[in-house]
């Protein structure tokens, strides 16, 4: 029987791409340098080396991975509600921030990868994470 136990080790490479996999600033030029126009997959949000937010873009037809990251550089749209108020409550701003990003070309597998990820890191750092709960709910 599978478990997740067996599914982190399966993803060891992903864990890895977001855990110490390189990070950059969380800008639009980077962004716009960093991530292809057309990738998909599952991004990291860092504040002081510490995670604090997982997700994933590329399921839809339309918005791609750097399209989904660069959102969190507008003032008036800083992402998912719960982000917003998580950067609103710290007193950070988005500046602050660093991104990760493993690309995924299977559309099913992102929301697959971005689900072990946020398990994993949920358990691996219980105190110190925000990340996107909705599939684990």
């Amino acid at each position: 029987m599978l478990n997740l136990k067996q599914l982190y080790k399966e993803y060891k490479k992903e864990i890895e791409g977001i855990r110490n996999g390189p990070r950059f600033k969380l800008d639009k030029t980077t962004i716009n340098t960093t991530i292809s126009k057309e990738a998909r997959g599952v991004y990291g949000l860092w504040h002081n080396n510490k995670l604090i937010y997982i997700g994933q873009s590329g399921m839809g037809k339309t918005q791609k991975l750097a399209q989904r990251v660069r959102q969190y550089t507008n003032k008036t749209d800083t992402g998912i509600k719960n982000m917003k108020e998580y950067l609103e409550n710290n007193n950070i701003e988005y500046k602050e921030l660093e991104f990760c990003y493993i690309e995924i070309e299977e559309k099913p597998l992102i929301l697959i990868v971005e689900t072990v990820l946020i398990s994993y890191f949920q358990k691996a750092y219980p105190d110190s994470m925000v990340v996107n709960k909705k599939y684990l709910e």
